[in-house]
C-alpha cells in the first residue's frame, strides 16, 4: 500500500507530524491484526531530492519471504517492489506412459 505513513518500523526517518501520526495508527492496525511488516527500510518514494519509505507491505503467515525495491524506471515517483514468497521449486522430468503407442 502507498500508506504515506511513516514509522520507525519501516522507515528510519520519521519527520512530518501528519505522516508520523498516520504511521502510528497504521502500526496499531498492523499489530492488532498480527500482520508482519516486510519492508527492510529501503526508500520506495523519490521526488526531487526527497526520498522516503512510504509504501508499506504487510502479510500474515508467510513461511519465508524476500522484500526488495527494484531499480527499474517505471515513470512513477514510486519504485517497484517485488516480494518473493517461499523457495523456488524446480520440477524434474516425470516419466509418463505413452498409452497411444503401447504394444
Amino acid at each position: 500500500m502507498d500508506a504515506n505513513a511513516r514509522n520507525m518500523m519501516w522507515d528510519e526517518y520519521v519527520g512530518h507530524r501528519v505522516s508520523r501520526k498516520m504511521g502510528e495508527e497504521l502500526l496499531e492496525v498492523l499489530l492488532d491484526s498480527r500482520l508482519e511488516v516486510l519492508n527492510n527500510g529501503m526508500h520506495t518514494f523519490h521526488k526531487g531530492g526527497y526520498s522516503a519509505a512510504l509504501d508499506v507491505t504487510a502479510a500474515k503467515g508467510l513461511p519465508s519471504s524476500t522484500w526488495k525495491v527494484l531499480n527499474d524506471e517505471i515513470n512513477s515517483d514510486h519504485s517497484p517492489i517485488i516480494i518473493e514468497v517461499g523457495q523456488a521449486v524446480t520440477n524434474g522430468v516425470t516419466q509418463r506412459k505413452d498409452w497411444k503407442n503401447m504394444v
